[in-house]
């Protein structure tokens, strides 16, 4: 591994922003299969109409949406996705951010979303 080299990143925006960081999010073309799989996913299974009425169900007046999260996978269990989350939803409180949100491709995905967003 290079020194400096990323492992992982995360993708935030407060819900203001939301329809331009997904525009952004979905005009990337990834090099990494499972980046073009993920962001795939989204496309396909992310309903915009269905955000305010997530919005409205959990009382957030501004919540934080958190799009993507990625590790290398070589560095998973370690806690960067850990840090990473927890990096962007104290940011988003910061910014005046009440809650959070976000999708899930796959299980583990899923795992770290709702221990994340419970301890926030």
């Amino acid at each position: 591994m290079k020194k400096g080299a990323i492992d992982g990143v995360v993708l935030a925006s407060p819900h203001s922003l939301l329809e331009r960081q997904v525009d952004r999010l979905y005009s990337y073309s990834f090099t990494d299969e499972r980046l073009r799989i993920a962001n795939s996913f989204a496309q396909t299974v992310f309903n915009r109409v269905d955000i305010p009425f997530h919005v409205e169900e959990a009382s957030m007046r501004s919540p934080l949406f958190i799009a993507l999260i990625c590790v290398r996978e070589n560095q998973w269990g370690k806690g960067i996705g850990r840090s990473l989350l927890a990096a962007a939803i104290s940011a988003g409180k910061e910014i005046g951010c009440d809650g959070a949100f976000g999708l899930a491709s796959n299980e583990k995905a899923n795992r770290l979303l709702s221990k994340a967003l419970k301890a926030s």
